[in-house]
């Protein structure tokens, strides 16, 4: 059996600046668990057959992993990507871009190949989490405080 899932969200941002948040690893490491960014790992080589990976930590601290190759980038409009980690082994993940406007974007994703219904109703659970955050990271996107070696602790306030 290969299990498969779809996801398709509406994000009010044109596609180059959505596209953009899959290739930055600094943008994805903003939205990819972004209860706890700054522990995120993220290494990108966005180049055809170039590789990513990332760890994050799950709420509970527990570090995930996950790792891939490049297979297919089209700017703006297409990546393909194979997706391993401790449950799955080269699984496919397919992002389109579809301009909806000059600044609405339906990003379609589909994620392919997985052993067991178990699997992908774990992994869908983890996309449909990270593109929420995606969502709220690229519509509202909040400066985070940068701490300066200058800036000193009054209290449990910085400044």
């Amino acid at each position: 059996m290969s299990a498969s899932f779809q996801i398709d969200e509406v994000f009010n941002v044109d596609v180059t600046h959505l596209f953009n948040h899959f290739k930055d690893p600094d943008k994805m490491r903003k939205w990819i668990y972004l209860d706890d960014f700054e522990t995120s790992k993220i290494e990108n080589n966005f180049s055809l057959d170039g590789s990513y990976s990332v760890t994050a930590p799950l709420p509970d601290g527990t570090p995930i992993s996950w790792e891939g190759i490049y297979k297919s980038i089209r700017v703006d409009s297409y990546i393909e990507f194979t997706w391993t980690d401790s449950d799955i082994k080269d699984s496919i993940v397919k992002l389109k871009f579809v301009p909806q406007g000059e600044h609405r974007t339906l990003l379609h994703l589909s994620h392919e190949n997985f052993p067991d219904s178990k699997s992908m109703l774990e992994h869908k659970a983890i996309w449909l989490e990270n593109i929420q955050h995606l969502k709220e990271y690229v519509e509202n996107p909040l400066p985070v405080p940068k701490i300066s070696e200058k800036s000193f602790d009054a209290g449990g306030a910085y400044y």
